[in-house]
């Protein structure tokens, strides 16, 4: 009965040590390849807003934000995601060289929203930070 407990012991240790460890940091691990995760670099948004001022409801805009690697080592975006289902980002998935640029281009679906929508793009990539965020907002009229 002992060995039974003091083996339960352990792996509910084991478990909850698991459970405990820091689940962005070993995401991060885990999206971003250690070449890239030890050599960050800067990420320069030529605008970090963006205002579609007035759409109406069950419009579909695009914006375009443009940025430079300006580190001295590639920068690699893993992953960009809106902060709902209505914002989709489609980012380069090749690493960009120093000093060279890109784009991500953000859809916004309005459909079904109404009234000033506030939304967020996160951008994951090797930066400092990993985590860069762009945004933009828009009025969402009724037809």
């Amino acid at each position: 009965m002992k060995k039974h407990l003091f083996f339960v012991s352990i792996i509910a240790l084991f478990i909850a040590s698991v459970a405990c460890r820091d689940p962005k940091k070993a995401r991060l691990e885990e999206l971003i390849p250690a070449a890239y995760l030890n050599n960050p670099t800067t990420i320069t948004f030529e605008d970090t807003s963006f205002n579609f001022g007035n759409i109406k409801q069950g419009d579909k805009v695009k914006h375009t934000f443009k940025f430079t690697n300006s580190g001295k080592n590639p920068l690699l975006i893993v992953n960009s995601f809106g902060t709902c289902g209505c914002t989709v980002p489609d980012y380069p998935k090749n690493p960009i060289k120093p000093g060279e640029s890109g784009v991500i281009n953000v859809v916004f679906n309005s459909e079904g929203k109404e009234g000033l929508q506030h939304k967020k793009v996160i951008v994951i990539a090797n930066t400092g930070q990993n985590k860069n965020v762009v945004n933009f907002t828009a009025m969402v009229n009724k037809p």
